[in-house]
């Protein structure tokens, strides 16, 4: 864990994404390792919502869906 990560409370992050395939989640896997913030990240391409699901200590939503849309993929809230 990063020092700046101890005081804060640990959030995740559910998104509906069209991330379908392994070539897909080749294309943000860099964006999402090299993003501050990110502790673990997942997509279920075998999920009918290609749920993403991130886990971070200081991210919003919305700074994950312009990431997300920035490649040139489609990325809204999941709502549960």
């Amino acid at each position: 864990m990063k020092p700046n990560e101890l005081s804060a409370a640990k959030s995740v992050l559910i998104f509906k994404t069209n991330i379908k395939h392994q070539n897909d989640v080749d294309v943000v896997t860099p964006l999402l390792n090299q993003t501050q913030g990110i502790h673990q990240w997942n997509v279920a391409t075998d999920d009918v919502d290609k749920v993403l699901r991130i886990e971070t200590f200081q991210l919003q939503a919305h700074e994950i869906i312009n990431l997300i849309n920035n490649a040139s993929y489609h990325c809204e809230e999941f709502l549960y």
